[in-house]
């Protein structure tokens, strides 16, 4: 465990991502809550409900994009690395 962490044979920023991802729908929720009770304090209650829901489900979908084109690029790693090692394996089976 501690050689491939120490080799960066293995990545860990996906598992942060993928916290970093739940963190946020929550901060977006409660950022939600709170422009929804500053819309009840000022009696605004239709509007606030009005605003504050596009906004949540808006602020979801950018959480979730966000953390899609951070994903994306470890992906694409994966995916070079798994071609390469077959581009190795085919080289290796023509050579003699």
């Amino acid at each position: 465990m501690l050689k491939k962490f120490g080799n960066f044979d293995e990545m860990i920023t996906p598992g942060i991502i993928k916290v970093i991802y739940y963190i946020s729908l929550v901060f977006v929720g409660i950022l939600s809550l709170v422009m929804l009770m500053g819309a009840m304090a000022e009696g605004e209650l239709l509007l606030g409900l009005l605003l504050v829901i596009p906004i949540a489900i808006f602020g979801w979908i950018m959480v979730r994009v966000y953390c899609e084109l951070i994903m994306l690029g470890f992906k694409i790693y994966e995916n070079l690395k798994n071609i390469n090692e077959k581009l190795d394996q085919k080289s290796d089976e023509f050579n003699f």
